[in-house]
C-alpha cells in the first residue's frame, strides 16, 4: 500500500488506463514510498520535495537497475501522482516540477523499420490508446489528416488487419465504446470531455498525446515522420511491385509514389554506406 492509494487508482480507472498500466503506478508508487522508509523527515507524500525524488531517481540510476526508458516512465508516474494531490488539496506544492527525464539517444530519429515492431508497440499499455492507433494507423500508412476526418472509421473497418492488430482495436473499441456513446459517434478519435462544438480530436490535441508518450520510446512520435519511414520501408522491400499496386497499398497517387520511391532509394543507398 502507499499513501491514498485507493482514491488515486480510482482516478486512474475514471481515466479508462488498463488494469497493466495501473499495476505499473502501483508498483512505481509502493517501491518510492518503501525506500523513503528509511527518511524520518518524511512521514506523509506533503513531506516529499523534491530533493527525496532526485535522490531517489538518483540512487537506481546508480544502481543500473532502470534504464533510461525506464526512469522516463517512473518519474511520469509519479509525476501524475503528485499532480493528481496537488489538485484535490492533499499537498501544497508539486516537488516533482523541476524534475526533468532523461533525453533518450537518437529521439528524434525514426528507425525505417520501425513498425515492424508494431506488435510490441500495441500490446505497450504505457502508452495511451490514442499513441498505439496513431502508430496502427501509420503503419498502414494513412496520414494524420485522413485519420482524423470524420468518416475515416468506414474506410479502416475494410482494412485487413493480423490478429495481434485485431486484438489491439478490439481493446480500443472497449475503451472508446463510452466516448462513442458520449458523443454519439463512431470516429476514432473523438475528445474525452463532452462539449458543445465538434466531438472530433484536433490533429494539436492528438500531439498532446504524442508528447505525453513521447518519453516511453527512443523515437520520433511524429505522425509524418513515422508515415514516411514506413512508406520507404515498404518500397525498399518491394522494388518489384508493380506500380499500381503500390498507389493502393500506401494511398498514395503517382506523383506521391515517385516522391517515396526516390526517398527511398536514397534512403537505402546511405544506410548501405
Amino acid at each position: 500500500m502507499y499513501p491514498y492509494q485507493t482514491i488515486f487508482e480510482n482516478h486512474l480507472f475514471q481515466q479508462q488506463l488498463a488494469s497493466t498500466t495501473i499495476l505499473s503506478y502501483r508498483h512505481d508508487l509502493i517501491n518510492l514510498f518503501h525506500a523513503l522508509q528509511s527518511n524520518p523527515q518524511v512521514t506523509s507524500p506533503a513531506q516529499i520535495t523534491a530533493a527525496d525524488l532526485q535522490e531517489y531517481l538518483l540512487q537506481m540510476k546508480k544502481a543500473a537497475t532502470i534504464t533510461d526508458t525506464t526512469y522516463n516512465k517512473i518519474l511520469s508516474h509519479l509525476n501524475q501522482y503528485f499532480i493528481f494531490l496537488f489538485q484535490v488539496k492533499l499537498i501544497s506544492s508539486l516537488p516533482t516540477l523541476s524534475l526533468k527525464g532523461t533525453m533518450l539517444k537518437h529521439a528524434n530519429a525514426i528507425p525505417t523499420t520501425w513498425s515492424e515492431q508494431l506488435p510490441k508497440l500495441l500490446t505497450n499499455t504505457e502508452l495511451s490508446f490514442y499513441t498505439r492507433l496513431t502508430l496502427l494507423l501509420t503503419a498502414h500508412f494513412y496520414a494524420a489528416a485522413e485519420f482524423l476526418q470524420p468518416g475515416f472509421y468506414l474506410i479502416w473497418q475494410s482494412e485487413p488487419l493480423t490478429a495481434t492488430e485485431q486484438h489491439f482495436m478490439n481493446e480500443f473499441h472497449q475503451f472508446h465504446q463510452p466516448l462513442s456513446q458520449r458523443h454519439n459517434s463512431r470516429d476514432l478519435f473523438l475528445k474525452q470531455r463532452h462539449t458543445n462544438s465538434e466531438p472530433y480530436l484536433t490533429l494539436p490535441a492528438l500531439h498532446k498525446y504524442l508528447q505525453r508518450d513521447q518519453t516511453q520510446l527512443d523515437f520520433s512520435l511524429s505522425p509524418q515522420k513515422l508515415r514516411t519511414a514506413a512508406i520507404c520501408n515498404f518500397l525498399q522491400k518491394n522494388r518489384q511491385l508493380a506500380t499500381q499496386v503500390c498507389c493502393r497499398r500506401l494511398h498514395l497517387d503517382l506523383n506521391s509514389l515517385n516522391y517515396y520511391r526516390l526517398l527511398s532509394f536514397s534512403s537505402d543507398s546511405v544506410s548501405k554506406h
